[in-house]
């Protein structure tokens, strides 16, 4: 199975995107907010929606640094605007840091960051990350999340 980690609540659609000789897969996962709206996270494909995605960390003061090892996911409204997303390079073939995450505040507290995280992991194990890493920055909501303190590793971490 290819998302060996994928919860029966979670759901998951795989699309091929671009022409003939540069067709690539990409993975959207379905979120539903605690109100019951629905949003779609996947690996964004065109530039505006990594810079959407930026300008929400600088409006929502998220102390993050653009780093050419980026890798995204964003999340979008059911109309296509970015409302949030996550940020994440690879350490080494089995390692990930969890570099950011941020939802506009109009909607935090309704479970998207959460939602976005588990499907990270999901996200993440395919690929075959078997330790993600993160910043103690926002230790108390990572810890939530399943997320541990390594002292070997210096930073809070989640083997999945």
């Amino acid at each position: 199975m290819v998302f060996p980690r994928l919860q029966t609540d979670q759901h998951i659609d795989l699309l091929k995107i671009g022409e003939h000789s540069k067709k690539q897969l990409l993975v959207r996962f379905d979120i539903r907010d605690r109100d019951g709206r629905q949003y779609t996270q996947y690996e964004p494909v065109e530039p505006r929606e990594i810079g959407q995605l930026y300008q929400t960390f600088f409006r929502e003061n998220y102390p993050k640094e653009i780093s050419k090892t980026d890798l995204q996911h964003v999340v979008a409204d059911e109309a296509g605007k970015i409302i949030g997303g996550l940020t994440w390079h690879f350490l080494d073939e089995e390692t990930a840091l969890f570099d950011g995450i941020v939802v506009t505040s109009s909607l935090q507290g309704k479970g998207i960051a959460a939602a976005m995280i588990a499907n990270f992991f999901v996200s993440m194990s395919a690929y075959g990350i078997k330790i993600i890493k993160a910043h103690f920055l926002f230790g108390n909501y990572y810890m939530k999340h399943f997320f541990e303190i390594d002292k070997k590793w210096g930073a809070l971490v989640k083997v999945i």
